[in-house]
């Protein structure tokens, strides 16, 4: 799949504590087509366990201020998001290497 990646300022959600943002919604296979929300689904779920087990333990991006935890990577799933959210220019690399 080829993903959608955003470069995160401070009017983003997360913008404060991470640096990039994945969004698995308006990832395009790489054959150029949309895909369908199935394959999508499948996707995100991967990419969560790789996260975790990668870099460890994280949380929903709407908890991580509650927590109060630092984390390298964290995700959104609310309203339909699919989305992750990674600290830097390394984790950035790493997830590049694993999933484009």
């Amino acid at each position: 799949m080829i993903h959608k990646v955003k470069k995160l300022d401070k009017r983003y959600n997360g913008g404060d504590r991470f640096r990039y943002m994945v969004d698995v919604n308006y990832s395009k296979p790489s054959d150029g087509t949309y895909g369908n929300r199935i394959d999508k689904i499948q996707e995100y779920v991967n990419i969560r366990i790789w996260a975790w087990q990668t870099w460890g333990e994280s949380c929903e991006i709407s908890s991580y201020t509650t927590l109060g935890k630092e984390y390298v990577w964290s995700w959104d799933s609310d309203h339909n998001n699919m989305r992750f959210y990674m600290k830097g220019d390394k984790e950035l690399a790493w997830f590049q290497l694993k999933w484009s």
